[in-house]
C-alpha cells in the first residue's frame, strides 16, 4: 500500500531503498511527524498513533477514515471539474466540513506544485497550480486505506506527547 499523499520530507525514498531495516515485530506503532505515511502503509500495524501538528492533515486521515465513499466521489467531481479557474476557486474556498476538507486537500495535494504544503500569514493555503491533471490514481483503493485508517488513533499537535505514547 502506497501513500495516498505526496508530502515534503515525505519517506517513499527509504522505504524504496532500505525497508529491510525497520522492525518486522513490535507492539505498537508511533508517528509523531506524520506527513505522506509512507512507513505507516509500508508497516501496516496492527495499532497505531499518528500525529502531525498540521491540521488539514490529520483531519485528511481523519475524513479518509470515516468516510472513503464520500470522499472517492468528491475527488471524481473535482478531476472533471479541474481546471486552472477551478483550481484556484478551490484553493480560496475552505469547506465547512470535514469531508470536504479532505477531498479538497487530496485535490490541491495532487495538482499544486510538487505537493508543497505552504500557508500565507492568514493560515491560507497558497501554493500555485502545477501542470497535472490526475486527481484519481488508478488502482488506489480508499477503501482499504480507511481499514488501515481505522486501526490507528489519529492526534493534532506537538509530537511530545505523541511521543510520551511510545513504549520503550
Amino acid at each position: 500500500m502506497h501513500p495516498f499523499l505526496k508530502w515534503p520530507g515525505g519517506k517513499r525514498w527509504f522505504i524504496q531503498r532500505h525497508a529491510d531495516l525497520l522492525p518486522k515485530v513490535f507492539r505498537k506503532y508511533v508517528e509523531p511527524f506524520l506527513g505522506g505515511g509512507a512507513v505507516f502503509f509500508h508497516l501496516q500495524p496492527q495499532e497505531a498513533v499518528l500525529g502531525d501538528i498540521n491540521a488539514d492533515l490529520i483531519n485528511t486521515y481523519r475524513g479518509i477514515q470515516r468516510d472513503w465513499r464520500q470522499i472517492e466521489g468528491l475527488l471524481e467531481h473535482h478531476q472533471r471539474m479541474h481546471s486552472t479557474e477551478y483550481y484556484y476557486l478551490m484553493r480560496n474556498v475552505v469547506p465547512e466540513d470535514l469531508i470536504g476538507q479532505a477531498a479538497r486537500m487530496l485535490y490541491l495535494n495532487r495538482t499544486c506544485f510538487n505537493g508543497i504544503y505552504r500557508v500565507n500569514l492568514k493560515g491560507e493555503f497558497n501554493v500555485p497550480k502545477k501542470g497535472k491533471t490526475a486527481v484519481i490514481i488508478e488502482g488506489e483503493s480508499f477503501e482499504a486505506i480507511s481499514e488501515l485508517l481505522k486501526r490507528a488513533e489519529l492526534l493534532c499537535g506537538d509530537f511530545e506527547p505523541l511521543i510520551d505514547q511510545a513504549a520503550w
